[in-house]
């Protein structure tokens, strides 16, 4: 069988953050625990970074060295789109100069529409084979001011090029999980985000505890990515996937550094699981490695991938280093995620 995946992640992110910890003080909130959420800082669009901006500026890193011929296709993820006709899709295809034969088009779903759109392209891909497939995730989280929630917003893009010489293969087949869930919205008559963050965690936990046990066989994953809407949420969920696999003693090499890029962040809604990943790039993973990727989105739906990592090795790029971005104060942070108020 031909095996397909992922060759190149790149990430785009906003220059600018914000500590955890500032922002807490800013807003008075007191006493505060970072380990709480797991999120050390967030990152910050200026007021001309946009969606549209981010996923472009991501692929362009991607594309670098590929002939732009070679792709026939290209699907946006996403939940901050402003157009509700026009995809984002159709901004990349013309700003990217891309062949008339490219397809393309943008998936809604919430935070799992990015492995939704990674399905769709592998079956794409799968039947042809000589073409790349290109997976754009790009968000800008936006809760109100004060809200518990906008201690995890975040914004970025992460753009994956999908080849027959995957360095990270995904197997064909894919469980899901899905039921009823409105603790989670984003009504196109507000600004921001509606969530209930206690009551989330309940439908979050049982979906991507109920894809890891249809995914499971008789292969032991080594490392288990999850959706991160913020860091120790994963560290809850995978701790009870693991205890029931009588496993709980290893949390923490499980996990290796994919929580690294995402506590940097905070929540990039359908990029996050993609930045989950390529935070494995800063530990030594051992070659040819069984890995389980595993989506959520609030409505709720659940996705998993059987993928198996051959190597790291170039295969993330990053627009910046995070040590070379510019931190905010209070009111800078104010001026640019709340300008009006």
């Amino acid at each position: 069988m031909l095996e397909v995946g992922i060759e190149k992640i790149a990430i785009w992110l906003p220059k600018n953050y914000i500590s955890s910890k500032r922002l807490a003080e800013h807003r008075k909130i007191t006493p505060f625990d970072p380990n709480r959420l797991g999120i050390k800082s967030l990152a910050v669009p200026n007021l001309e970074d946009t969606p549209e901006s981010m996923a472009l500026e991501a692929t362009k890193l991607l594309l670098e060295k590929i002939n732009l011929n070679n792709v026939g296709k290209i699907v946006i993820a996403t939940e901050s789109s402003k157009d509700l006709a026009i995809p984002i899709s159709a901004f990349l295809h013309t700003k990217l100069k891309l062949p008339t034969t490219t397809e393309h088009y943008e998936i809604k779903f919430a935070c799992i529409g990015g492995c939704y759109a990674l399905q769709e392209s592998l079956n794409w891909l799968r039947n042809n084979p000589d073409k790349y497939a290109i997976v754009v995730c790009t968000d800008i989280a936006r809760y109100s001011q004060g809200s518990k929630a906008e201690l995890t917003q975040g914004a970025g893009a992460v753009s994956l090029l999908l080849s027959r010489k995957p360095k990270i293969s995904i197997a064909p087949k894919s469980t899901t999980f899905s039921e009823e869930d409105l603790t989670f919205s984003r009504p196109i008559t507000s600004p921001y985000a509606i969530v209930d963050g206690r009551e989330s965690i309940i439908p979050y936990i049982k979906a991507v505890t109920q894809v890891y046990r249809s995914l499971k066989s008789s292969e032991r994953f080594e490392h288990i990515i999850i959706h991160v809407p913020f860091p120790s949420i994963v560290r809850t969920a995978l701790l009870k996937i693991l205890k029931e696999e009588k496993r709980g003693n290893e949390l923490e090499k499980c996990l290796s550094s994919s929580l690294e890029y995402p506590s940097q962040t905070g929540n990039i809604y359908t990029g996050s699981i993609f930045l989950s990943l390529a935070s494995l790039s800063e530990d030594k993973i051992q070659q040819d490695t069984p890995l389980a990727l595993i989506g959520f989105g609030s409505g709720c739906c659940a996705k998993g991938f059987s993928c198996r990592l051959h190597t790291l090795e170039n295969l993330v790029s990053l627009n910046q280093k995070f040590s070379e971005r510019t931190e905010l104060d209070g009111k800078e942070y104010d001026n640019l995620v709340y300008p009006i108020i």
